[in-house]
């Protein structure tokens, strides 16, 4: 797997990488609870708060901006778009 943005600071770079192991582990089933209609294929996991999109003006803007770059956001192809994904919970 990999979570990758040349231009972070060593510091977020650690947060990246757990994030990402955290990624792995809940893949791996090492985290979540089993579901109980469906034990063997489902869990629930709690999100940690850190991983949580801030529910404020700039939220969303923040995740984009970290999710594309400024070349993929100014010059949008379906070739750019594709390699790369936000994942969310539609209400």
């Amino acid at each position: 797997m990999r979570l990758n943005n040349q231009s972070l600071q060593p510091a977020d770079r650690e947060k990246v990488t757990a994030f990402a192991q955290w990624l792995l582990d809940i893949g791996n089933g090492h985290i979540g609870t089993p579901d109980e209609s469906d034990p063997e294929n489902t869990s629930w996991i709690d999100i940690p708060e850190e991983y949580c999109i801030p529910n404020d003006d700039h939220g969303i803007s923040t995740l984009i901006n970290f999710i594309y770059e400024d070349d993929t956001l100014h010059n949008p192809s379906a070739t750019k778009l594709q390699e790369k994904a936000i994942v969310l919970k539609m209400m």
